[in-house]
């Protein structure tokens, strides 16, 4: 007697993952209208998930199709689906000074940098952290 085969759940990708499913869908190619994209994105700058200023570069990366912005889309997702799993990318960050943070910083990429700013932001909004992150985001 044959087994069923099994297929990952909607909305994942190889690992199981909704980060591996976006990056599946992405490597596979993924059709979407110029308008949807502009609202995605603006939505997700209503949130706060994004600062206008990456949006509008992140459109503009992927309707050129110059750089790495199809990566970084999918870096960003990665790094959001962990903070929604494991947290913060910088442990114990409640309980550190703005001089603790700025100094672990320097080991985050832009997309966990990101994550860091949108938190801090929500919560403490300490200038000279967001003055910090800035400043590494460019």
């Amino acid at each position: 007697m044959t087994q069923p085969r099994k297929t990952p759940g909607r909305g994942s990708g190889d690992d199981g993952s909704p980060a591996g499913a976006l990056k599946d869908a992405v490597t596979k190619g993924v059709t979407v209208p110029f308008d949807r994209l502009q609202e995605a994105l603006d939505d997700a700058v209503r949130r706060g998930r994004i600062q206008r200023r990456d949006a509008e570069e992140l459109a503009s990366r992927l309707l050129s199709g110059v750089g790495g912005g199809v990566q970084e889309l999918v870096d960003t997702a990665k790094a959001r689906v962990t903070r929604g799993l494991g947290g913060l990318p910088i442990p114990e960050y409640e309980t550190l000074t703005a001089a603790q943070v700025m100094q672990k910083l320097e080991d985050l990429t832009d997309p966990q940098l990101r994550i860091v700013r949108d938190h801090e932001v929500h919560h403490a909004n300490r200038v000279s952290v967001l003055r910090a992150i800035d400043k590494r985001l460019g």
